[in-house]
């Protein structure tokens, strides 16, 4: 697990102690009908959240781990979250739930199944525009009815934990390959839709890069290849000038780009003004080629080298006379993508918050030092 703590990690611990809590509660509630009913939405709610699917794959499955351990007084929750089509992207990532789920339809009526499957589930599908969604739709069904989500993925990943003794049958089975047909078509309408359309006329966007202490527009495309909004290195460096601030070569590829505070989208020339926000960090983006791909418009960025060596001009003559350069380099525990340029302990001043401080532990001693020379 690396240390960079993006904001969608923390919200999803935040939901899950939520669940926790609720599950607590519902222990010993005196009126259990409306417990149980919070325990159901703080688990949608965490089921929900976006960004969850692109979880560590160990945060997922210590999550998943922890909502099946309390199966028994989960109840039908999860059963009823497979009436939101919103909720599929973070299930088809969350093995053990779904086999406890499977086993728990072959117990249930079928007429209050059919409930949340063929008419509340179906009538979401019909109204869901989001093509990798429907995907997920069918690889969970799929799995649900015979254990083939994604040509057998979820069931490989769930290895001796699939009870292949137990499978759903009769009109349960009927019931959940109906459904997944169903998204499949929706799947594939969309699909022609989109091919219809013929070739759309490309998105122009604008996301802001920082980089130390500047900070730049950048004219981003997105020309629905999908690959979303577009930025290539090359063209940062040739306006920020990155690579001639490292020692030695900086290549495309050992570079993050990381968006900051994805709670806010504001107009580039607000982020122009606005100085780093910390702990609300997104996850590092990898480029592909040379290019950052996925990216949103109208976002603030971080350009991160782990591991990378920054050159800062340095006033005092007696320090590193060759070139008067200091180096400042970013520790290899750290290739989280935190960039320690930003630690004020090396001018004189103590760090207010951990992230960028070089020193955390000792930032009194290490500013102190500083100032003095």
């Amino acid at each position: 697990m690396t240390s960079w703590q993006p904001i969608f990690l923390e919200n999803f611990k935040r939901l899950q102690a939520d669940v926790d809590a609720k599950r607590e509660a519902l222990v010993g509630a005196s009126d259990a009908k409306k417990a149980r009913a919070e325990l159901e939405a703080a688990l949608n709610a965490l089921l929900r959240e976006e960004d969850a699917a692109d979880l560590p794959a160990d945060e997922l499955h210590a999550v998943d781990s922890a909502l099946v351990a309390h199966a028994a007084v989960l109840k039908t929750a999860p059963l009823k979250a497979l009436g939101a089509t919103a909720h599929y992207r973070v299930l088809a990532c969350m093995p053990l739930l779904l086999e406890q789920t499977r086993r728990l339809i072959m117990s249930v009526p079928h007429k209050g199944f059919a409930g949340i499957v063929d008419e509340t589930l179906t009538a979401d599908v019909e109204n869901c525009t989001d093509m990798a969604t429907l995907e997920s739709v069918q690889d969970v069904l799929d799995f649900l009815a015979s254990g083939k989500g994604s040509q057998g993925r979820i069931k490989r990943e769930l290895g001796d934990g699939f009870e292949a003794r137990a499978l759903v049958e009769g009109v349960h089975r009927e019931t959940l390959s109906n459904a997944s047909n169903r998204a499949k078509k929706m799947y594939l309408k969309l699909e022609q839709d989109r091919k219809a359309k013929g070739p759309e006329k490309a998105l122009q966007g604008t996301v802001c890069v920082r980089h130390g202490e500047k900070n730049d527009a950048f004219d981003v495309v997105d020309r629905h290849e999908g690959t979303g909004f577009e930025l290539g290195f090359d063209e940062i460096d040739s306006k920020m000038g990155v690579a001639s601030s490292y020692e030695g070569s900086i290549k495309a590829a050992s570079t993050r780009l990381v968006q900051e505070d994805r709670t806010n989208t504001f107009e580039p020339r607000v982020w122009m003004a606005r100085t780093r926000v910390t702990d609300k960090d997104g996850p590092p983006i990898e480029p592909k080629g040379g290019v950052f791909t996925g990216l949103k418009p109208n976002a603030q960025y971080r350009l991160v080298v782990p591991g990378g060596t920054l050159k800062r001009q340095c006033d005092d003559p007696t320090v590193y006379k060759a070139g008067g350069m200091a180096s400042l380099t970013l520790n290899d525990d750290d290739s989280a993508q935190e960039d320690k340029a930003s630690c004020s302990c090396l001018w004189g001043n103590p760090c207010v918050n951990e992230y960028g401080c070089k020193d955390w532990a000792n930032r009194f001693e290490v500013a102190k030092r500083n100032a003095k020379s």
